[in-house]
C-alpha cells in the first residue's frame, strides 16, 4: 500500500507537488467559489519545481482544469520554485505575491495568470471552510 504523500513529513517533495496539483484540479468542480473565480479564465500555467527536477502544468479553459507532468508547448506563465513554495501556492495558504516579493518563487510571462491561480486556490480552499 502506497503511503499518501501529503501526510508524510518524509515523502519526496515531488509527490507532494503532484498530489496538491492534482487536489486542486479535483476541487475545483465542486467548489462554487472556484467556479466564479474561473469565469472565462483560459491560461496554462508552466510549473518548474526546482528541488525535485519536475515540470508539470495547469491548463484552465472552459471552466475545465487538467494537470500533467511534462512541458506544455504553449504556456502563458511560468512559475519556478521550490515544492514548499508552490505547495502553499497550490493549498490557498499563502497569495503567490508573498513568495514572489521574496523571491522564493520566479514568475515569467503573463504575471496575472499567476495571480489567478493563486486566487483560484483561494477560492478551493474558502469553498471547502464554509460548505
Amino acid at each position: 500500500m502506497t503511503p499518501n504523500p501529503t501526510t508524510r513529513e518524509d515523502a519526496p517533495q515531488m509527490l507532494v507537488f503532484a498530489a496538491e496539483l492534482s487536489r486542486l484540479v479535483a476541487e475545483t468542480t465542486s467548489a462554487p467559489r472556484a467556479q466564479r473565480v474561473l469565469g472565462n479564465l483560459s491560461m496554462v500555467v508552466q510549473f518548474n519545481v526546482s528541488d525535485a527536477e519536475l515540470a508539470s502544468f495547469l491548463a484552465v479553459a472552459s471552466q475545465q482544469l487538467r494537470s500533467a507532468r511534462g512541458i506544455h508547448p504553449k504556456p502563458t506563465v511560468f512559475i519556478d520554485g521550490e515544492a514548499g513554495e508552490l505547495v502553499k501556492v497550490l493549498q490557498g495558504g499563502v497569495d503567490i505575491t508573498h513568495p514572489l516579493s521574496q523571491g522564493k518563487i520566479t514568475v515569467k510571462g503573463n504575471y496575472y495568470h499567476a495571480i489567478d491561480l493563486s486566487r483560484l486556490a483561494l477560492a478551493v480552499r474558502q469553498s471547502k471552510s464554509h460548505g
